[in-house]
């Protein structure tokens, strides 16, 4: 078939579903899509371009390595009418994201009966009641509160809460536990300064009319308006007493759809606007949590395509200094072999998606290996133009990072090295690992085998000249011991 008439149009496209569809297009030559014909919408045709650079995109975070820079969370782009594949294929992940004043909340608990949590409640309470700063409250009831209170105020919200596949929440356990690891991270972007809010006498219902759980008590005008205004470099908790009140579905269902008439607390977390965005994740089939971190909070006035981003293992003020620190013509260098998974990071490539040859220097076609050709030892690719380096001595939020600015490009080299092992592999300088096989066996005109080893192969080792340490930023999240009190907890 050459043409197509394709006119499917949700208000939000799934990819994975839209990328079967595509099978139509089939596997075709350059003189069958000359004459092949797509025809669609104006919206549609935008939307599939779009989910194209997506895919190229996470193409790309693979081919680079970036899996195995960051390997417990894939960043790829976003589009408000693009749904990577449907909401269950993702649940388990249970990925949590906190973005500058986004609220964090438990949703959909139920809680234990008023004899069994009334006492618990009570010290709830008088921890709230007796914190030295709550008598000096602002106009709109913000006071100072002591981060360890307002962890063991979450501690023992936490106990009186249920969760069960009875009450439809068994897959929300962890809602507490993601709201702690999130304050974490803000009290680590605000000095350990948090502010609280006390509110009581709320009846609130655990169940909308249409099924759904209420995920909303804060008020909009009285509590979150002027949690906003206050979360600027400080973030904002809000304890909210709610009565706990059954009530029965008005239309008749004789539901609950209200809670077990005890008084309970339903803890919202505010993020402070002034915060650099975060990602984690809590691995609930393994147990296990990861931290990563974007790291934009660097790169301020600075162009992203300026600065190349690598992980570095070891002590980076032992290696490169103090943040400040010149080196000026003294050799200090980081040493990065090239390979094909992440050769992008390191070379431009042309319109034709080909490496970018060096203007003035000729690439042998008879010895022609690609990225591996030795070219009698003179490089012919083109270097990205970088003028920074981003280094994290780690794979997640728990890693050191630091900004150096890179000295002039005249001031790199490049040099070939071959190592090859006993089996004719050429062997990566950095892991020892092998990047191609460079042994072949020439069969004569009789016949006869004769192995050969090509002398033109080689990997690529850039050394790139350091020039001062712009910014250094030590980690002082302390995420072993945050994830090891949630692993005590559960």
């Amino acid at each position: 078939m050459l043409c197509f008439f394709y006119g499917r149009n949700p208000s939000n496209f799934q990819q994975d579903t839209v990328l079967q569809h595509a099978r139509m297009y089939g596997a075709r030559s350059k003189e069958d899509m000359a004459v092949t014909r797509l025809h669609t919408t104006s919206r549609i045709y935008s939307i599939l371009v779009r989910m194209n650079d997506l895919d190229e995109q996470l193409r790309e975070w693979f081919l680079e390595g970036k899996d195995k820079d960051n390997p417990n969370a894939v960043f790829v782009g976003f589009d408000s009418n693009i749904k990577p594949c449907a909401t269950q294929k993702i649940k388990v992940s249970n990925a949590l994201t906190l973005k500058p004043q986004m609220r964090k909340l438990p949703v959909g608990f139920w809680t234990g009966t008023k004899t069994a949590i009334h006492k618990t409640i009570e010290k709830i309470d008088d921890l709230i009641t007796s914190s030295p700063d709550y008598g000096h409250q602002d106009e709109n009831g913000f006071f100072s509160i002591d981060k360890d209170t307002v962890f063991e105020i979450l501690r023992l919200i936490e106990t009186t809460y249920v969760y069960d596949a009875k009450f439809g929440n068994a897959d929300k356990k962890n809602d507490i536990k993601e709201l702690q690891c999130a304050l974490y991270y803000c009290l680590e972007q605000s000095k350990g300064k948090i502010y609280a809010l006390h509110r009581t006498d709320r009846n609130l219902n655990r169940i909308r009319e249409n099924g759904t759980f209420i995920d909303a008590p804060d008020d909009g005008r009285t509590d979150l308006r002027p949690s906003r205004e206050k979360a600027v470099d400080v973030p904002v908790i809000m304890f909210i007493k709610e009565n706990g009140q059954k009530y029965v579905d008005p239309n008749g269902s004789g539901e609950n759809i209200g809670w077990n008439n005890a008084p309970f607390y339903w803890p919202v977390l505010v993020s402070q606007e002034h915060i650099t965005p975060v990602m984690f994740a809590l691995d609930q089939s393994r147990k296990g949590k990861a931290a990563v971190v974007d790291n934009s909070s660097l790169l301020d006035g600075i162009d992203s395509d300026e600065v190349l981003k690598l992980t570095f293992d070891g002590d980076l003020e032992a290696r490169f200094g103090e943040e400040g620190t010149e080196h000026h013509d003294d050799g200090c260098v980081e040493t990065r072999g090239i390979k094909e998974t992440v050769a992008t990071r390191y070379i431009l490539k042309d319109d034709d998606n080909n490496w970018k040859l060096a203007p003035g220097v000729t690439l042998e076609e008879e010895h022609n290996h690609g990225l591996y050709s030795k070219n009698n030892g003179v490089f012919p690719f083109v270097l990205r133009p970088y003028k920074y380096m981003l280094l994290r001595n780690g794979r997640d939020a728990r890693a050191d990072l630091m900004l150096l600015e890179l000295d002039d490009m005249s001031k790199w080299t490049i040099e070939p090295r071959e190592e090859i092992d006993g089996d004719g592999n050429l062997l990566d300088m950095s892991t020892g690992k092998p990047l191609i096989n460079v042994h072949d066996t020439i069969l004569d005109k009789n016949m006869g085998e004769q192995d050969f080893e090509a002398e033109d192969y080689c990997q690529w080792v850039v050394c790139y000249a350091i020039k001062k340490v712009v910014k250094f930023k030590r980690n002082s999240t302390d995420w072993n011991a945050v994830f090891a009190g949630i692993d005590n907890e559960e």
